[in-house]
Order: structure tokens, then C-alpha cells, then sequence
């Protein structure tokens, strides 16, 4: 063989031979703790695969094998469309064996419930969290004593007064979204639209600065290269490639002469965008140093409450960097995404439920460390090794015939509501059903649940009650089309959703709708 062809053959077969070790290894730690297990030669977290396996799966399943485990749990959020069929199979607790981690899915809601609440056993993986540390370290990327403290920092901007914030603004750019879709015959642009309206919320409610919906009046540069919403819309468009190559990575000037233009670009928002923070800093403290009264919003709260800590035990510059980062990045796809399936499914059908079934999020990712621990499952006590990564399965708890009976995944509202036989007027004797605790959790739960939460929820109700107080929506019927083929055609376009940063929908333009008035 050429000397020169083994060289490079070496290091491919090196990474072979070590992930089926690996793999071996793995297998038998997981045969031990007497769950179903499903093995799988490569890492989710690979980032090679991560990159390619859009390409590959597509044509490993027109493959006389192309239909087994690989293609089922290989693929980049497999969780959406298997829901909770794997648990339906296997049972409430089933390890996938692979060469980086065994990861363990959990679907009972008591065990998830216990899990979630024993933070300081079940902890975050901050070795994959890590890459959240773009900005700085923050609320999402730190543990024990460190996030005692970001926490004492991060929740109290999360209050009623901000609430209030949320509330007004969501209305105002509510109805101008309706204003902007008013004056089309047929809006393609749902899911962008709800995009634009979560930034524009955020960057009010997180930095005091508001916008048009429909306008592009941010002019105001200076001596950056790109505006705030400018920046602050590069950043969250771009999350990906920032967390795997890092601000300083593309900002860095030599490499910005060989990377493509618009790496370049995202780059330099990002040094716009620190610059634009440092700057909201300085002039808060030095209001605060004059006795006037602070602007409400995210950042100077956050900064009031980190300036009135003793010296020492405070947030520092980066620190508050890395947590407004945070709340911008949880709060934008989420938000975004859930409205847009809203707005679409509430075309299709005008009774729904949405956050229950198109969660961003397909699971929650907790860690042993360490040390091994003991998790009740069912009547089943279950000691799960050190160094295994264990997933309360949200869609699938969210799903499970179980706990939302024989029609899981229809969209049907009256499940949230029992009726009493005795009684026969309207809403007499009616009650809201309590899930299980443990088996709805789109916010997570325990000492680590999402801080954002009323945001979130005060920013959506907002929009829907200003978006159907006077309008509905529903499909546009194409030329023809029968509005049976139309609805038919929303469904396969929710239905084709997958992650990219979170849960979406892959191809929303497909989805026109109108909007009327009542």
C-alpha cells in the first residue's frame, strides 16, 4: 500500500477502532441495569454527523435496510415523530447505548418529577452547555455555589413590573402584525412574522428599545458596523454557528479575510452587540451613581440587582453579557416557533392544542456526574451509572396514551376539561383536568425550571388575544384546491418539522393563509 494512502487511513481507522471499543464498553456497563436497550454506532452529539445526517438518512431508507434502528434514532429530533411509540414499545425507562454516552429516556411521570427535583444529583451536562458560553458564564452553564448566585442575580428581573412590559408590548406589536397582514391577500410569512414580533418584544422588554413591526427604523450605528436589532437579529438567526465556532473565532481578523462573507458579518455583530451592551451598562450605572431613576427592562434590572450586591459576590461584565445572552436565546426561537404553529394549526383546525404537542424542546438533559444514582421507575428502583446522560422524554410523557388517553396526539381541547353529569347548564359542575405532575412540563420543573416562563406565557396570550379578538384565520385555497386538499395541506406541512435550533417547522411558506374579520 502507498505509505502516503496509510497515513491517511490511519487516523479514520484509529476513530473506528475507538468508537466500537467504546461502543463494547458502553454496552456492558448498560446490560446491568435491566432496561431495554437500543444500540447506536454513532454519538448523537458527533458533530460530523450532526452536520451530514440530513443527507445520509434520506437515502439509507430507500435501502432494502433502511428502515431499522439507525434510521429511526439517528436522525436529528426523532423524538417529534416517534413521541412516545418507543415507550409504547420498550416500556417507561430504555437506555440508547452509543460510543460517547449512554443515554437513558425516562417516560413516568413520577420518576420524571423526582429527577427533576433533585437538582443537585441529577445536574445540567455542562460539558455540552458549555458552548453557551459565548458571551459569557450565565445562569444555564454554571452549577452549585456559582449558580446559586446567577440565580439570585437572574430571577428577580423576572417580575411584575416587566411582566407589565411584556404584556404592552406584545399588544402593540400584535396589532400591528395584524395591520401588516390586513394588507396582503395571502400571508406566506407566518413563521418570520412571529419572529420579528418575538425580537421586537425582546429587545423592548430585555433593553428598553422598541420598534416598529413593520419598519426597518433602526438607523442609529454610530460607530458600529451594525444596529442593535441589526446585531441582536444576526446573533439569534445565527445561534448555531456561534456556538460551535465562537465569537472570537469569527471576529477574528485574519480568519475574516479566508471565512464566507456572511460568517464575517455574524462575527462583527457579535462585537457590535457586546459593544451595544457595554454601552447600556455604563449609562445605567452612571444614572444609578446620579440618583435617577433606571428604565424597566431585563438589562438594567439585572444590573441594578448585581450593583447593590457586596463586593465580590456580584455578577461581573461578562457575566451579565452571558445571562442577557441566555434570556435572548431561550426566549426567541421558542416563543417564536410555538406562535407559528399556533397560527397555522389554528388554520387548520379552529381548536387546539399547541405547546403540549410542539414543544421547542424534545427533552430535557440532566447527568449522573460523578456518581452513580438510584431512580425509582414504576415499581422498578433503577441504579444508573456514573457518567450517564438520563432524559425525562417530554414529547413522549406529553403524549402517552397514559396520561392523555386513547387520542393522544388530536387536537382536541376538551381533554382540559372535566363536566359533571349532574349538572346540565353550560359550565356548571365544569373543571380544569391536572395532569399528573411529572407529565406536563414544557417549562421543566424543580429548582431548574425556566425563569422565562410567565414572560413567555404573558407574551403569547398577549398576541392571541390581540391577533382573535376581531379576526380569524384559515387556509388559502389554491387554484385547485379544495378546502379539504388545503387543510390537508397545512397538516403535511406541520407535520414536516424536524430541529434545527429548536423544534419547527421546516417549510412554514407553504402554509398561506388569510386572514378575515369576524
Amino acid at each position: 500500500m502507498d505509505p502516503k494512502l496509510a497515513s491517511l487511513l490511519v487516523i479514520p481507522l484509529t476513530y473506528v477502532a475507538w468508537s466500537l471499543f467504546s461502543l463494547a464498553r458502553n454496552y456492558t456497563i448498560a446490560r446491568e441495569i435491566g432496561v431495554p436497550l437500543i444500540v447506536l454506532p454513532i454519538s448523537p452529539l458527533n458533530p460530523i454527523w450532526m452536520l451530514v445526517e440530513k443527507f445520509f438518512i434520506p437515502i439509507l431508507r430507500m435501502l432494502p435496510f433502511g428502515s431499522g434502528n439507525f434510521t429511526r434514532y439517528q436522525r436529528l429530533g426523532w423524538e417529534f415523530d416517534d413521541r412516545s411509540k418507543t415507550h409504547e414499545e420498550l416500556g417507561d425507562a430504555y437506555m440508547a447505548v452509543t460510543p460517547g454516552k449512554n443515554w437513558l429516556y425516562i417516560c413516568d411521570h413520577e420518576a420524571i418529577s423526582d429527577l427533576l427535583h433533585r437538582r443537585n444529583e441529577f445536574k445540567r451536562p455542562l460539558e455540552i452547555l458549555d458552548m453557551l458560553n459565548v458571551f459569557g458564564p450565565n445562569v444555564s452553564t454554571v452549577e452549585d455555589q456559582a449558580w446559586l448566585r446567577h440565580r439570585r442575580f437572574t430571577a428577580p428581573p423576572f417580575n411584575e413590573n416587566n411582566n407589565s412590559l411584556v404584556w404592552i408590548e406584545s399588544l402593540s406589536q400584535a396589532r400591528q402584525m395584524m395591520e401588516y397582514w390586513e394588507a396582503k391577500k395571502t400571508v406566506t410569512t407566518l413563521a418570520q412574522d412571529a419572529k420579528t414580533f418575538s425580537l421586537h418584544v425582546l429587545s423592548s422588554a430585555g433593553f428598553g428599545k422598541s420598534y416598529p413591526f413593520d419598519s426597518s427604523s433602526d438607523t442609529v450605528r454610530g460607530e458600529h458596523s451594525n444596529t442593535y436589532k441589526e446585531s441582536l437579529f444576526l446573533i439569534l438567526e445565527n445561534a448555531i454557528l456561534i456556538l460551535v465556532l465562537g465569537p472570537k473565532l469569527l471576529s477574528n481578523r485574519f480568519l475574516q479575510m479566508i471565512i464566507p462573507s456572511h460568517w464575517v458579518r455574524v462575527g462583527q455583530a457579535t462585537v457590535d452587540y457586546k459593544a451595544y451592551m457595554a454601552e447600556i451598562i455604563e449609562e445605567e450605572k452612571n444614572m444609578q451613581a446620579q440618583g435617577r431613576q433606571s428604565r424597566d427592562n431585563l438589562m438594567t434590572a439585572l444590573i441594578k440587582s448585581s450593583s447593590e450586591a457586596e463586593k465580590g459576590k456580584s455578577l461581573t461584565e461578562a457575566e451579565i453579557f452571558g445571562n442577557m445572552f441566555v434570556f435572548n436565546f431561550a426566549g426567541h426561537d421558542t416563543t417564536a416557533n410555538t406562535l407559528a404553529y399556533a397560527f397555522i394549526l389554528l388554520a387548520a383546525h379552529p381548536n387546539l392544542e399547541t405547546v403540549r404537542l410542539y414543544d421547542p424542546l424534545l427533552a430535557f438533559t440532566k447527568s449522573t456526574g460523578t456518581t452513580a444514582r438510584s431512580l425509582k421507575v414504576g415499581s422498578n428502583q433503577i441504579l444508573i451509572p456514573a457518567n450517564t446522560m438520563v432524559l425525562p422524554s417530554l414529547l413522549a410523557v406529553q403524549s402517552h396514551p397514559r396520561y392523555w388517553g386513547p387520542d393522544p396526539v388530536a387536537w382536541r381541547p376538551s381533554r382540559w376539561i372535566i363536566s359533571s353529569p349532574k349538572h346540565t347548564h353550560d359550565f356548571e359542575g365544569e373543571t380544569f383536568y391536572t395532569p399528573p405532575k411529572g407529565s406536563y412540563i414544557p417549562w421543566s420543573d424543580g429548582g431548574r425550571a425556566c425563569p422565562g416562563k410567565t414572560f413567555a406565557q404573558v407574551e403569547f396570550v398577549a398576541a392571541m388575544a390581540a391577533l382573535f379578538r376581531d379576526h380569524f384565520v384559515e387556509p388559502e385555497v389554491n387554484g385547485g384546491e379544495t378546502m379539504e386538499s388545503a387543510l390537508k395541506r397545512m397538516e403535511d406541512v406541520i407535520a414536516d418539522s424536524g430541529m434545527v435550533l429548536l423544534l419547527q417547522m421546516l417549510r412554514p411558506e407553504r402554509a398561506g393563509v388569510c386572514w378575515k374579520r369576524l
